[in-house]
């Protein structure tokens, strides 16, 4: 299953003066190499419930792709496409007004939208980055108040309370994000800003996963205390690190903005 979940995220042979597309999800990436040069082109389709994922040789380039050119100094045969977080901070609502009792805690998930890494290998297994495409539209929000915060992407997608809620698809990753209400007063859940920059990728039995993320809240107006594990999380019962965080969490406590929501800084 693992191997099989892993389909696209892989190394793929580019015949020369030969178009290729390869699929995860709603997004398609058109290639070619020739000579010293690659051109790439993308689409996103906007359906991101899209579950297919293909490498494919072309008859026909699509009549309105948008190729972008990189040239190199040697020969580079093989193209890889791998897994890699988002840049910003995600924004993600929960499916309904969700409120936690004083002293209660709760368990959410977040299916977070992958970008592809693509880079070109050589005989040697020497890599060049080309570029990194988002599989999903995203669009621009702002998490915080009118003095503090941070520029971040909205997820289309909710947070929701149980994994199976949550279809694994090709192109995304499972967050767990555990939220305990350590205060005597209720606690409004509306919005969860989660930083990617901390999240590993880890392939489990039927999908992709990231690292849990624990948090405190200690009362309006306080800092919450935070964590992002460095483990696997336990809900799948296999899984394998594929992709380590692009930064590594070093502190537990930040500022909340406000009690409609918890800032996961």
């Amino acid at each position: 299953m693992l191997d099989k979940q892993q389909a696209p995220w892989k190394t793929y042979a580019c015949e020369e003066d030969v178009s290729h597309m390869w699929q995860a999800g709603p997004l398609k990436v058109w290639v070619k190499r020739s000579n010293l040069e690659w051109q790439l082109a993308h689409k996103i389709i906007e359906d991101e419930e899209l579950n297919e994922h293909s490498w494919q040789i072309l008859n026909q380039e699509p009549q309105d792709a948008f190729w972008q050119r990189w040239v190199c100094s040697k020969p580079y045969r093989d193209i890889i496409f791998r897994q890699n977080m988002p840049e910003r901070p995600l924004v993600v609502k929960t499916l309904t007004p969700t409120h936690i009792p004083a002293g209660m805690e709760a368990t959410f998930y977040v299916n977070i939208p992958l970008c592809a890494t693509v880079e070109t290998q050589n005989d040697s297994g020497t890599t060049a980055k080309l570029t990194s495409i988002s599989s999903v539209t995203l669009s621009d929000t702002w998490f915080g108040n009118h003095f503090e915060g941070n520029l971040c992407y909205a997820l289309k997608t909710k947070a929701v309370r149980r994994v199976e809620n949550a279809k694994p698809q090709p192109h995304r990753a499972l967050c767990p994000i555990f939220i305990a209400n350590k205060t005597n007063e209720m606690l409004p859940l509306q919005k969860i800003c989660v930083h990617a920059k901390y999240l590993n990728i880890y392939a489990g039995d039927d999908r992709f996963w990231t690292n849990r993320i624990n948090v405190s809240f200690l009362g309006k107006g306080l800092p919450s205390k935070v964590h992002y594990e460095s483990t696997p999380p336990s809900e799948p019962e296999n899984s394998i690190l594929i992709r380590e965080a692009p930064e590594r969490f070093e502190h537990n406590f930040f500022k909340t903005l406000g009690q409609s929501f918890i800032d996961l800084f």
